[in-house]
């Protein structure tokens, strides 16, 4: 055994034989089964996220989106290479220094993605950004994932030196590593043992049927079904874009909703913004209240348990 980890999904003969023959079926057992959480959490945890606003005083996970394109073609992603409908954005060297610059005043030691809804390594400055955060950031948490369709042994090397974690999602009809990936595995487990234990690696397929990214998930059908349990979100997330807009969360892969400008307000100033502040008391009151949110059925941020951890 080496050190890096595997990530491989179960396999679920039903569901995949339900997905493969009877979509609709499937949406229809997806939907019923988390709406009945759903109900339940809705009824259960109000008291949980009312004390999860008292203590939104600043993010515990924070996205910067460098670039907003990917070169993938999930179907399960409203942002893929096949159907991205945003303009092309790159956010500049100075935008990205003063996040930094205000999260080291801040003394952040939350989690720090340098992704979003894009492929990281597309930018080619992205090895730059993960040293400059890392400088500043010495206890925070960076991570990055990528589909590692760009990655070589050195800018793997490259890249983990000053990254927390690294999670690569080998997109492949079999539990079979890319040729390129299978280059970055045997560097890293040869030479680099140390840096190898930072990366997870997930056998991953394109034609995943996940969550519905609220209700833009290009391969779900859309059943009109609305959720109510709260989401932390919210709460404990900020989603930076390219233009240092500032996005509902990392499902609105669209940038639907601006939540503040970190380019033109600053970080702190953007994550008090009052629209986040109304959409905070909203969301206690339960996501229904919020169109974005009402049909999404991402309901991981929603779990007793997550939540609980989040409070703790």
């Amino acid at each position: 055994m080496g050190n890096i980890k595997y990530s491989v999904p179960k396999k679920k003969a039903v569901r995949a034989f339900m997905l493969a023959q009877m979509p609709g079926l499937h949406e229809w057992w997806q939907v019923l089964r988390w709406k009945v959480k759903d109900w339940v959490w809705w009824i259960t945890q109000r008291e949980k996220f009312e004390k999860l606003s008292d203590r939104a005083e600043m993010p515990t996970h924070i996205e910067i989106e460098t670039v907003n394109r990917c070169n993938s073609t999930c179907s399960f992603c409203p942002v893929n290479r096949l159907v991205d409908p945003r303009d092309g954005a790159r956010m500049t060297e100075d935008t990205f220094q003063e996040i930094i610059d205000e999260l080291r005043d801040w003394n952040y030691t939350g989690t720090l993605n340098l992704f979003s809804n894009n492929e990281p390594f597309l930018d080619k400055r992205i090895f730059d950004f993960i040293d400059i955060a890392r400088k500043n950031l010495p206890d925070a948490y960076i991570q990055i994932i990528t589909n590692g369709t760009l990655l070589t042994p050195e800018k793997a090397v490259a890249a983990l030196e000053n990254l927390t974690n690294m999670v690569i999602n080998n997109y492949a009809p079999t539990h079979e590593l890319h040729d390129n990936l299978k280059k970055v595995v045997e560097h890293l487990e040869t030479n680099r043992p140390d840096l190898a234990a930072k990366v997870t690696v997930g056998y991953r397929s394109t034609e995943e049927v996940k969550t519905n990214r609220a209700g833009n998930a290009p391969n779900r059908n859309k059943l009109p079904t609305i959720f109510r349990s709260r989401c932390a979100y919210p709460f404990v997330q900020m989603v930076v874009r390219p233009d240092g807009k500032v996005s509902m969360c990392c499902n609105d892969a669209l940038g639907q909703e601006t939540l503040g400008d970190v380019a033109q307000d600053g970080l702190r100033k953007a994550w008090n913004d009052p629209v986040r502040k109304e959409l905070q008391e909203l969301m206690i009151a339960g996501r229904h209240k919020i169109d974005l949110c009402a049909t999404c059925d991402n309901l991981g941020w929603a779990s007793p348990r997550r939540v609980a951890r989040l409070i703790d």
